[in-house]
């Protein structure tokens, strides 16, 4: 079977989407064959559609996504959409006035609940993957050695938060991280160049880490809390990888109620605390220092293998 995937994938694992089409990309060359185009690639894009039995857009839901989906949908019977996060209004707007013919692949209901249908299509609930060998607990002593070896003072507890430098993020909210309790670190994926931002967490005292990570469990395995500051869903996929990252090295999240919480199935109460505004960071934070586990905060999830397998299921089912 040949699959095409249209993405903004760079093949590295350094942000939410890219991380899904990485991981499912891999898995789905192993049994079917996968060609790629990135949204630019106009010819691709009607190349790939004409000659593949599926095609599968890892895209955000923009109004200009609309009509590459529709035009894949000109020669391709078979089209989804992978929607991680809440499509923008205009995009919403179009396919409610006109259905794109399409099915939808989602992480969290309300994502796809305003979303109209075309006639045979359908919307099915997927999950991302974790790997849990790769991201897990270590001991105490052992995460005091990783301290070290990043140059982190073991005297306090680290708070941490991994991603991207974008505006509307919300990293700045590490600035509010109370510097007398905690240390503080941002681990920047580099996809974004965002001087003005860098240079106030630095003021602040807030230390950085940018670009990609081959070892990146190991931040989350040192850290004491995970921050994830940001407060609005234009900024961020509905189910946070980076919070069942850090959940899975047994550390506990602090979050605003922007995220899909529902969604993640934690292994005890308090895994993760959602707050309603920056005054309630620190003390959220000062519990989820004593949730800090040498087991797994997060349960009944998937491997990277097994989420892929799924989707695959759905999306070649009628071919």
């Amino acid at each position: 079977m040949k699959i095409h995937i249209v993405c903004t994938n760079n093949g590295l694992l350094n942000e939410g989407m890219n991380n899904i089409a990485t991981h499912f990309s891999k898995r789905f060359s192993q049994k079917h064959t996968v060609t790629t185009t990135s949204v630019r690639d106009i010819a691709g894009l009607i190349r790939g559609a004409r000659q593949s039995d599926c095609v599968l857009f890892f895209v955000r839901a923009v109004s200009k996504m609309y009509w590459l989906i529709h035009l894949a949908s000109v020669f391709n019977k078979n089209v989804w959409l992978v929607t991680v996060q809440k499509p923008e209004d205009g995009f919403i707007s179009k396919v409610n006035k006109k259905p794109l013919k399409c099915s939808y692949l989602y992480l969290s209901e309300k994502d796809v609940k305003d979303i109209s249908l075309s006639d045979n299509k359908e919307k099915v609930k997927f999950s991302a993957g974790i790997d849990a060998e790769k991201f897990r607990p270590v001991s105490k002593q052992y995460a005091e050695e990783l301290k070290k070896k990043y140059e982190i003072s073991p005297g306090k507890p680290l708070v941490i938060h991994v991603g991207h430098a974008s505006k509307g993020r919300g990293v700045e909210d590490l600035a509010l991280v109370d510097a007398d309790k905690f240390e503080r670190l941002f681990v920047d994926s580099g996809i974004f160049d965002n001087p003005a931002q860098k240079e106030f967490l630095e003021s602040h005292g807030v230390k950085i880490i940018k670009g990609y990570l081959e070892h990146i469990e190991e931040i989350y395995q040192m850290a004491d809390a995970y921050l994830f500051p940001t407060k609005s869903g234009n900024y961020v996929i509905s189910v946070p990888l980076s919070i069942m990252e850090a959940l899975s090295c047994g550390t506990a999240a602090v979050s605003y109620k922007v995220i899909g919480k529902k969604e993640i199935d934690c292994a005890k109460e308090g895994a993760v605390t959602e707050i309603e505004n920056s005054g309630q960071i620190n003390e959220a934070l000062r519990k989820a220092v004593s949730e800090k586990s040498e087991k797994p905060l997060l349960k009944n999830f998937l491997s990277w293998d097994d989420a892929a397998d799924f989707a695959e299921s759905v999306i070649t089912k009628g071919c």
